[in-house]
């Protein structure tokens, strides 16, 4: 919250550089727990599927990354496709484990 007004870490630069080492790292902790190195999927399709693109080039994490969309986006403005979406998701998620 700034000025009583939600903004995402990606909403102001100053944010964003404060947490970058902090976002890399634990990127780096969960990719050496789950083994998933060469695939990540994306919460979201705009501005957090960039910064992650940007986290990616910078520091190689990921062979590929896909994005899907947010879910407060579906039942925002999506919510009678709810049901397409889960199987998206389930679909995504399927072929990283599988």
């Amino acid at each position: 919250m700034k000025d009583g007004i939600n903004i995402n870490y990606y909403d102001r630069v100053e944010l964003r550089n404060f947490l970058e080492p902090y976002m890399v790292k634990y990127m780096r902790q969960q990719i050496e727990m789950g083994g998933l190195r060469q695939h990540a999927l994306c919460m979201g399709m705009g501005q957090n599927f960039k910064y992650l693109q940007y986290l990616n080039k910078k520091y190689h994490l990921f062979a590929k990354i896909e994005a899907l969309p947010h879910p407060r986006w579906i039942m925002q403005y999506r919510l009678k496709r709810k049901a397409e979406f889960i199987r998206e998701y389930v679909r995504k998620i399927g072929e990283l484990v599988g």
